[in-house]
Parts: structure tokens; sequence; C-alpha cells
């Protein structure tokens, strides 16, 4: 008989959450795949192969960026004028939100795929997500996140 939900957390109780996957199933998303949109994202761009010293030269810049954002009078408008200036740039932010590009240069760095990064609108504007997040492939051989 399954767990009520409601009930075990009024009780304490502790519910086991199993989930079984068929790893025969998963495989590593090819360029093919990707051309397509990864995950249901149909705003993909294929972020793979980017080196540490991208990642670096990534974090470094937006460092600077909210540090502008945080010691400003005006907030917003320093923000207005980074996305303005430098969202497109290759040697900008590579079309990233500020505050995840970094996260997602870096996982490419250590050979993942990411499929999805929002930073949730945490400097303003609109966003598909409501906090930050970065989803992403990974090989538990090549990147021992696990």
């Amino acid at each position: 008989m399954p767990h009520n939900l409601d009930h075990a957390q009024d009780s304490e109780e502790q519910v086991e959450i199993v989930r079984k996957i068929d790893l025969s199933n998963l495989a590593w998303p090819s360029s093919s795949q990707a051309s397509r949109g990864l995950c249901g994202n149909k705003e993909y761009v294929d972020f793979r192969g980017y080196s540490w010293t991208d990642a670096n030269r990534v974090v470094t810049l937006e460092e600077e960026f909210i540090d502008q954002i945080e010691n400003s009078n005006d907030p917003q408008t320093v923000y207005e004028r980074i996305v303005d200036e430098l969202y497109d740039e290759d040697e900008g932010l590579l079309g990233l939100d500020l505050g995840i590009a970094g996260v997602v240069v870096a996982l490419s760095a250590a050979g993942c795929v990411p499929f999805a990064s929002c930073n949730g609108g945490v400097y303003g504007g609109h966003h598909h997500e409501h906090h930050p997040l970065v989803g992403f492939f990974h090989v538990a051989e090549s990147c021992p996140f696990s």
C-alpha cells in the first residue's frame, strides 16, 4: 500500500523513495540531437569544448561584473549596461546569464554537456526559472561529481 506523503510528514515517518533507471537507455547526446535542442530546451546552444582557460576568464569577468553591480548606487543601470555590452560577445558572457556563465563554462571544461541554464532573475528581467539553475550531462569516469 502506498504511503500517504501528507500523513508521513505529519507523523514524521520516513518514506524511502526508490527510482529504478535502466542505464541501457541512457546515452551521451550526439551532435545531431544537440542541433535540435536537448532535454526540451529549444534555445539550446552547444557549449561543449571550452577549456579551463576559458572558464577562468569567464569566472573572473563575472566576478568583476557582480562587484560593479554590488558596489553601485544604481545596480539596475549597471546590470543593464553589462547585459547590453557583453551578452552576445565571444569575449563576454557567451550569451549566458550573469551569475551562472562561469558555472556553465567550467562544466564544459570538465567534460560535461550543459543543456539548460538560468540565473532565475536574480538581477532582474524575465527568466524561465524562479531560481538559479544549471542542468548538465556528465560521464562519471571523466567527471567524478558523484
